[in-house]
């Protein structure tokens, strides 16, 4: 599993300039202050499901893993992530991929 260093936007997520990678077989990790956003750009032939983990237990509830299928040729961006969701004990969100063949990943923090 790999940790993802996040680019960070201009002033109010103004503009950023991506520094796409390519997403890890086994998984990436990112970390997280509640400002931080996925960017996701797919293969053109192959859609992908891309599952984020919900260690985080709000007021005792346990909470389902978020999936989101994201089509072939697409580009999309998921979150903002709650941290009291998303984190784990590091203040990491673990995402996941089921498939990796041209899978583009960055986590991009957004400035308030």
């Amino acid at each position: 599993m790999a940790l993802l260093t996040s680019s960070e936007s201009t002033y109010r997520g103004f503009s950023v300039t991506a520094s796409l990678v390519a997403a890890a077989g086994g998984g990436d990790t990112f970390n997280n202050d509640g400002n931080v956003v996925l960017y996701v750009r797919v293969n053109p032939f192959i859609a992908t499901t891309i599952t984020f983990a919900t260690p985080g237990t709000p007021k005792g509830l346990v909470i389902t893993p978020l999936a989101h299928v994201v089509a072939n040729s697409a580009i999309r961006i998921i979150g903002p992530f709650p941290p009291e969701w998303f984190n784990d004990a590091n203040g990491r969100v673990t995402v996941t991929y089921s498939q990796v063949t041209n899978l583009l990943v960055e986590p991009i923090r957004i400035r308030s």
